[in-house]
């Protein structure tokens, strides 16, 4: 059985042979039969498809809720980065991060998305929201301190993705395409995190966009400026970072935008979905 999962639509499709089934979360329907043509429509308007291969239907719904719970982790965290946002609503959404937080893979998953994107140079300060209490440190306001600390690794790496020629994937579609799939797989935040660390960028990959990519950043890294290059962001470690949502440009890359979740019956729909499988 070979399943496809998207956190944001909350649905799960399988394949079987012939058979094919479709799982909302929170649908009491549970797995509903589907017809060939049915798929690209109940897949539709995200982009974060994540493809399982030999796996069974018990899995896929364990599959599924971690991937909605990522989703929505994502969803929180832009709302916390919101500096349109008031106050307490910002609140909320970093007091509710905090337990998706608790689980690794989210944290990944959250970290693969916000280091495929230099923030907006718009970027300013925020000191409404207090993320840390005075005796702890929290895990959001660690993350946003990861985030900005990291902005010149991350700043290196979406270069260098940009200077792939777009001939090597073929058309401009199929360049948005790759893109998102090296968000969703996490390619991102592995380079990131390898010029952080000072390992060195390797030619592992057999593929050509991969390879052009890497030969980029080592291109980048090799310029006499690298080592100076900082981070023109400091953050006060009791603070929040805020940025305008509309800024950031990795929504419009998986396609997910925070204010989706409230648009009428579909937003109504989608909450129904996202309280429990």
């Amino acid at each position: 059985m070979k399943a496809i999962i998207s956190g944001a639509n909350a649905r799960a499709v399988t394949i079987e042979g012939e058979r094919i089934q479709s799982l909302d979360r929170g649908d009491p329907s549970g797995w509903i039969q589907r017809e060939l043509w049915e798929i690209g429509y109940l897949l539709a308007d995200f982009g974060d498809h994540r493809v399982v291969e030999d796996t069974d239907e018990d899995a896929v719904c364990r599959e599924l809720e971690l991937a909605c719970d990522c989703d929505q982790a994502l969803q929180l965290i832009l709302i916390a980065l919101d500096a349109k946002a008031d106050r307490s609503t910002r609140a909320n959404a970093a007091g509710d991060l905090e337990k998706f937080l608790e689980d690794s893979r989210i944290t990944v998953f959250v970290e693969s998305v916000l280091f495929s994107e230099r923030l907006p140079e718009t970027a300013e300060f925020v000191t409404l929201l207090q993320f840390d209490s005075p005796s702890r440190r929290s895990v959001v306001g660690s993350m946003i301190d990861r985030l900005v600390r990291l902005q010149p690794h991350i700043e290196i790496v979406c270069e260098a993705w940009e200077r792939i020629p777009t001939s090597l994937f073929g058309s401009k579609e199929e360049r948005v395409y790759g893109r998102r799939q090296a968000v969703v797989d996490g390619l991102f935040r592995k380079k990131v995190l390898q010029l952080h660390h000072g390992g060195a960028i390797e030619d592992t990959d057999d593929q050509n966009i991969l390879s052009s990519w890497n030969e980029n950043i080592r291109d980048l890294i090799s310029q006499p400026d690298f080592g100076e290059r900082d981070s023109t962001i400091s953050i006060n470690r009791t603070y929040s970072y805020g940025i305008p949502i509309s800024k950031l440009l990795f929504t419009r890359n998986l396609r997910v935008a925070h204010n989706r979740i409230s648009d009428g019956a579909a937003g109504q729909e989608r909450r129904r979905r996202l309280s429990g499988c």
